[in-house]
């Protein structure tokens, strides 16, 4: 399934942004449709150069618009049998494939990577004092964030044990928070601008680049 390390981490990313933005819906036993939907231009440019590696077919986008004070989406949605395997080898979105979780640091990393573009975030806030303050994570409704968790510890993560909270929804997610100095040293990066502007925000206000890199670079 996987041919060559390159090839093996941008599966593995891919198969994280389904996990978390995406979807696939069996039409019949060769007729898989992918769909994604995101706010963010860079995210979806970074999908359809992704898929562009398996089906060789660059994706039509088009783009909602979901109504006053709310950001337009990007979508797309396409058809191939390359979808067959990741559908069935997560059964459906229920439970995230031995070859990622067994796999080594770098297939890891983009899994977590797709994950995280999908549905981890980075906020800024005022604290009671009024000092702005920082705080980063990753929420999602699922029964595999044990496995989100490990592999979080993996890679070398600084975290939080998984929290449920009830949505307005009456929709149980998990909360995994994640320490922003621990996410910088482990060279993790967003496919996504705005969150990665807003690590940058927390290096310039609160952090010496040059120690936080050092294990980078060992």
């Amino acid at each position: 399934m996987i041919n060559g390390q390159s090839a093996g981490k941008d599966l593995a990313y891919l198969y994280g942004v389904y996990m978390g933005d995406g979807s696939i819906t069996k039409r019949s036993d060769k007729h898989f449709q992918f769909a994604f939907e995101t706010i963010d231009e860079d995210f979806m440019d970074k999908v359809i150069a992704t898929l562009f590696t398996f089906i060789k077919k660059t994706p039509t986008i088009l783009r909602r618009n979901r109504g006053k004070n709310r950001n337009d989406t990007f979508c797309i949605s396409v058809s191939n049998i390359f979808f067959k395997d990741m559908y069935e080898s997560t059964a459906g979105k229920k439970l995230i494939p031995e070859w990622i979780l067994n796999g080594d640091k770098h297939i890891k990393m983009a899994f977590l990577q797709g994950c995280l573009d999908s549905d981890g975030y980075v906020s800024v806030h005022h604290n009671k004092k009024g000092t702005k303050a920082f705080s980063m994570g990753y929420c999602k409704g699922t029964n595999y964030v044990h496995d989100i968790f490990t592999m979080m510890k993996n890679i070398g993560l600084t975290i939080g044990l998984p929290k449920a909270k009830e949505q307005k929804s009456n929709r149980i997610c998990f909360y995994i928070t994640i320490n922003i100095k621990s996410w910088i040293k482990s060279g993790m990066k967003f496919s996504i601008s705005r969150k990665n502007k807003r690590i940058q925000e927390y290096i310039d206000k609160f952090c010496n680049p040059q120690r936080l890199y050092v294990q980078q670079e060992k």
